[in-house]
């Protein structure tokens, strides 16, 4: 049930992330990161936090290690991509010559 409320949260506030598949475009992509290392330490320590190690605890630190990593390894370069893309580098390609 943990690893469901995480990942519908994760889906939530990427809805709300500025980049290219964000619907809302309030939250920076950097606090969307900082999020999702956030998120995937809470969910490494969740079968512990919440009290149910016992019953299963691998597929919580197995995915919550991978957001944790993923979002460590997205770094600048993505967030400057997105900025790059926001600028349009590629209208002037594309313009007619009665526009120049």
């Amino acid at each position: 049930m943990a690893s469901l409320c995480f990942g519908l949260l994760i889906i939530l506030y990427s809805f709300f992330t500025d980049y290219l598949l964000g619907l809302a475009k309030q939250i920076s992509l950097d606090l969307h990161l900082r999020m999702d290392q956030f998120l995937g330490a809470l969910m490494m320590a969740s079968p512990w936090l919440f009290n149910f190690d016992e019953a299963i605890y691998l597929p919580h630190i197995l995915l919550g290690l991978s957001l944790f990593v993923s979002a460590m390894l997205t770094g600048n370069d993505i967030i400057l991509l997105v900025q790059s893309i926001k600028q349009r580098p590629w209208e002037k390609w594309f313009r007619m010559p009665s526009e120049q």
